[in-house]
């Protein structure tokens, strides 16, 4: 997910707030999603689809191996792609995934990405939505 700019309150900027909710579909026992949760900062311009909304990692980085057909490791992009928080987990059942991320010393000319790499393990399915927002200092002063 691509966040609305910060334009000119990028001084103003406190945290992020993102929430992303995984639904295991399949049927078979045991099953598992794996998944890892990043913020990501870029310098504006260089990740351009117009929706904001990418469904492939490929975008932010590389895979550098897959076991069985299943997404094994991911090596980040680091050309004007900067990785500022991570979170990783397994979901079994029904899960909500919250990151809340300091961004107040985010520079001039960024752009904002929520990003969430997922795996269904045993028969794979999964459904996933997601939303953020960003917090903001006030700029009135006493």
């Amino acid at each position: 997910m691509k966040l609305p700019p910060a334009n000119g309150n990028v001084e103003r900027l406190r945290k992020l707030v993102v929430e992303f909710c995984i639904q295991p579909l399949g049927t078979l026992p045991q099953q598992a999603i794996w998944w890892t949760s990043y913020v990501v900062l870029t310098r504006r311009g260089t990740l351009t689809r117009g929706t904001g909304v990418y469904t492939e990692w490929s975008e932010f980085g590389n895979f550098s191996s897959r076991e069985m057909g299943v997404l094994a490791s991911v090596t980040p992009r680091t050309t004007d792609i900067n990785i500022v928080d991570i979170s990783k987990g397994v979901s079994h059942t029904n899960e909500t995934v919250l990151q809340v991320v300091d961004l107040s010393e985010t520079p001039s000319n960024t752009e904002i990405f929520a990003v969430l790499v997922a795996t269904g393990m045993h028969d794979g399915a999964y459904q996933v939505g997601g939303q953020a927002r960003l917090e903001f200092r006030s700029a009135t002063t006493w």
